[in-house]
């Protein structure tokens, strides 16, 4: 497909996106200082993936309680052999660990070339990081940015995001190892006085 036809796509794409209700979920981890943490914290939450996903999966859980939805949730992910093993992986290893979790009943993998809303993700994703990258190096603004923003001005888009740098990474894991060790002492409690 040549660039203008393709441009002519994603156009029609974006109008397409921008008539249903959206709800974003990110979590971007500063992955160089997460490689650096100590072997006990990488231990303790696991790579900077497996963080992450946990994250969204506590994001959205928190975000539908909020709204009181008590659906099932399911997950959807680009299928590449290579990755879903580890996401499949993921994921039951954050529905063993967390009870929040217990809300998603589902993991999928789809051709992104096929489901919609993998499509939509894609585009979403592709555009928001290429944006934040060149915000960082001081440049101006994409025209699929822009068209894209513009197709969603008028409309209320709910969106959760975290981003994880060296100060939120220190203070936020300060206070999830504060929380664990006192879940700890509690359990430890009242497993003495039963």
């Amino acid at each position: 497909m040549d660039w203008e036809r393709r441009q002519s796509v994603i156009g029609d794409f974006i109008k397409l996106l921008s008539k249903y209700p959206l709800t974003g979920f990110g979590v971007g981890i500063d992955a160089k200082y997460w490689r650096n943490l100590s072997t006990e914290r990488r231990k303790k939450f696991g790579d900077a993936q497996l963080f992450a996903v946990q994250r969204i999966m506590r994001i959205v859980t928190d975000r539908l309680h909020h709204s009181h939805i008590n659906e099932p949730i399911e997950l959807c992910f680009d299928h590449d052999i290579e990755f879903s093993r580890r996401r499949l992986k993921l994921f039951d290893d954050v529905k063993k660990q967390y009870q929040s979790a217990q809300d998603f009943a589902a993991i999928s993998f789809g051709d992104s070339e096929r489901i919609i809303p993998l499509q939509a993700a894609d585009l979403l994703v592709g555009e928001t990081r290429t944006h934040l990258l060149r915000r960082a190096a001081k440049k101006d603004i994409t025209p699929r940015y822009r068209q894209l923003m513009d197709a969603f001005a008028e409309r209320d888009l709910a969106y959760a995001g975290e981003f994880w740098d060296e100060k939120t990474t220190e203070e936020e894991l300060s206070k999830i190892e504060k929380l664990i060790e006192s879940d700890r002492r509690d359990t430890a409690s009242r497993r003495q006085s039963s």
